[in-house]
């Protein structure tokens, strides 16, 4: 599957209702059956085909709006690189210790607001060894030291 940044994210970025650097930027994780739609807005649509009924539930890692394992996006930063014509978002590696929730198809990148269905949908990426399987042990994801967490073109 393709990495996307939601059409939705794209509008509200670049209107300024979402600062990716201010905001609170969360990543979560979801199974392979997650099929993304760059027309979908919120973590919770409101439909059978949103990401929050396809996110990972298991030993550390709890499904659902406010939870600690949907973890925060630190020390955020923007790199515009003139010679491929893109903008990278970085951010420091996250990881769970110990995860057995199933498998992890990809993560999104979400602002998390006032619930599910008001928390916008920015980017999914399953590039970077998706899926992985949670066996109990550490998952640690490290964001690509060339394209960051996701890139704009």
């Amino acid at each position: 599957m393709v990495d996307l940044v939601y059409n939705e994210a794209k509008l509200r970025m670049l209107s300024g209702d979402i600062l990716i650097l201010t905001d609170l930027i969360k990543i979560m994780l979801v199974t392979p059956d997650y099929i993304p739609n760059p027309d979908h807005t919120f973590v919770d649509d409101g439909i059978d085909l949103s990401p929050v009924n396809f996110e990972l539930d298991g030993t550390g890692y709890v499904a659902g709006f406010g939870s600690s394992d949907r973890l925060i996006l630190e020390n955020r930063s923007l790199v515009r690189d003139d010679n491929t014509d893109k903008v990278r978002f970085f951010a420091d590696p996250v990881g769970w210790n110990p995860i057995s929730a199933g498998a992890a198809g990809a993560y999104i990148i979400m602002k998390e607001d006032t619930s599910d269905s008001e928390s916008p949908l920015i980017a999914y990426v399953s590039s970077g060894g998706f899926p992985i399987v949670t066996d109990g042990g550490e998952l640690i994801i490290t964001f690509s030291a060339s394209n960051g967490v996701f890139t704009f073109s």
